[in-house]
């Protein structure tokens, strides 16, 4: 059984304890949060998904609609909101993106706000638009990077055009949901190189979001889904993402991360 990886943030927990129905603990970790500060941003952000989960969709604006217009132009009010107009009003695709790019304006490169609109715009089967996203929280994550570590492979230049290729080729995979849609008609190079992303994402970029989306896209593929499983991903990647990542031969004794040494 493919189990959870690695630290989370707030947002990830609460999401953890809602996808399992456990809205009392989701509440009683967030409004500890609360608790401490009333305008905690990721906070509010978790506590509306859980407002919105129980159907007290008005709960949500009341308290929401003070902090929009004191401050109107902070990306995770805004995405909140954002996330209540997708909740109860039907959205076309362009509605749904143009109030995604606001949030992204506001964002300041932040890659946990840039995380965050990936997380929600592939969750709701915003693929091609969603990804993109992940991928910048990724670049954003390495344009602040502190250490002496290596640059990603994934983002090298010469890397550029196949990402492109690949973003374009995921507008095939908008619209299928994470909710138990099956994803064994789709290609294995599509749901391989998206898988490789989103891990690469956790485990060098830190970026929790990228996680419960890997799992529960893993979950709808059989082959993927046994690969987590054995732990064993790596002659998928080597087959299908040999040029984003770095994978040692037998015998080495790394196969991953996909960085450069």
């Amino acid at each position: 059984m493919i189990q959870e990886n690695g630290s989370e943030n707030l947002y990830t927990t609460i999401h953890r304890l809602l996808i399992f129905d456990d809205y009392a603990k989701a509440a009683q970790v967030v409004d500890e949060k609360l608790s401490v500060d009333s305008c905690s941003r990721e906070a509010i952000l978790s506590w509306t998904e859980l407002k919105l989960l129980q159907g007290q969709t008005d709960t949500a604006l009341k308290r929401l609609g003070p902090l929009m217009k004191a401050f109107p132009e902070d990306p995770y009010y805004l995405l909140a909101w954002t996330e209540i107009v997708m909740q109860e009003f039907y959205c076309s695709e362009g509605v749904v993106t143009d109030m995604l790019d606001r949030v992204a304006e506001c964002a300041g490169g932040s890659s946990d706000v840039l995380a965050k609109i990936g997380f929600v715009a592939t969750s709701r089967g915003y693929w091609s638009y969603g990804m993109r996203f992940f991928i910048e929280a990724l670049r954003a994550r390495e344009r602040v990077k502190t250490t002496d570590s290596a640059d990603l492979i994934l983002l090298w230049k010469k890397n550029e055009a196949s990402l492109d290729a690949y973003l374009q080729s995921l507008v095939a995979l908008d619209g299928r949901g994470l909710d138990g849609d099956t994803l064994d008609d789709v290609p294995l190079e599509m749901i391989v190189r998206t898988v490789c992303i989103l891990v690469t994402a956790k485990t060098e970029g830190g970026i929790s979001e990228a996680w419960p989306i890997a799992l529960r896209f893993a979950c709808n593929h059989r082959e993927i889904s046994a690969a987590f499983s054995k732990d064993s991903l790596v002659p998928l990647l080597s087959r299908f993402c040999l040029n984003w990542v770095g994978i040692e031969t037998i015998g080495g004794t790394r196969q991953g991360p996909w960085s450069t040494n």
